[in-house]
């Protein structure tokens, strides 16, 4: 059962970002755009249920660059979740 709910949960957090992109997106700046890409990345983290753990925080700096195996999918939103 807990499965079915945190699936609901994926379709309308999918839902309403399809909804948000095409009627709000295009009006914003890009500071505006780059913090809704980065909440709603770290949402879709939390309904998944991944946690990041970050090594070495204190070697990141702004001009960094990331780099990921590409396991799955959900590394792209990891990186968008923390990095963005």
């Amino acid at each position: 059962m807990r499965h079915f709910f945190r699936t609901i949960r994926l379709v309308f957090h999918a839902l309403a970002a399809v909804c948000y992109c095409g009627v709000v997106y295009p009006f914003i700046s890009q500071a505006a755009k780059n913090r809704y890409v980065r909440r709603w990345s770290s949402k879709l983290m939390a309904i998944a249920g991944v946690k990041m753990q970050v090594n070495h925080p204190e070697r990141i700096i702004a001009r960094s660059l990331v780099v990921s195996n590409h396991i799955s999918w959900l590394d792209i939103f990891l990186i968008y979740s923390h990095f963005n």
